[in-house]
């Protein structure tokens, strides 16, 4: 399965309350941990490849009282809004494979979740569609895939 980094940004809260959740012992929980592992470091990667993105566009450290925050900041307007087009455009254009062809590649099945009795709010399960499906709603596309009809 691929998704871009914008789907895995724009989802990974909504991960990590399914992935926090208490799971009984077996496939669906062994599959999850593989997916969670492999985007906690797709998102380490994705924060240092913004980082060098904030670099390139000359950002500086915010400081409070004289003390870094650990946050940068573009104080240029200009820049700061051709860095954001230039992250917005990175972070659609880059996919990642959640382990293609491999078993734990595939969707999570909707039927399987609810059989666990876990609480998952809709947003949640909206923010996920890229990893759960089942008969009747399969998983979505990439909106960069979608065609037309």
């Amino acid at each position: 399965m691929k998704i871009s980094f914008k789907q895995l940004n724009d989802s990974f809260g909504a991960l990590q309350v399914l992935a926090g959740q208490k799971l009984p012992a077996g496939k669906l929980g062994y599959k999850l941990s593989k997916i969670v592992k492999l985007c906690n470091e797709e998102m380490d990667t994705l924060r240092k490849e913004l980082g060098s993105l904030l670099d390139e566009y000359g950002a500086t450290d915010l400081m409070i009282d004289d003390q870094p925050t650990g946050q940068k900041i573009i104080k240029d307007a200009d820049r700061r809004k051709t860095f954001n087009d230039a992250a917005d455009e990175f972070l659609k254009s880059s996919e990642i494979s959640i382990y293609e062809g491999q078993a734990w590649g595939e969707p999570l099945k909707l039927e399987e979740i609810e059989k666990l009795k876990i609480e998952i709010s809709s947003a949640d399960l909206a923010a996920l569609d890229w990893l759960i499906s089942d008969s009747e709603f399969p998983a979505s596309i990439p909106a960069e895939q979608k065609v037309d009809r």
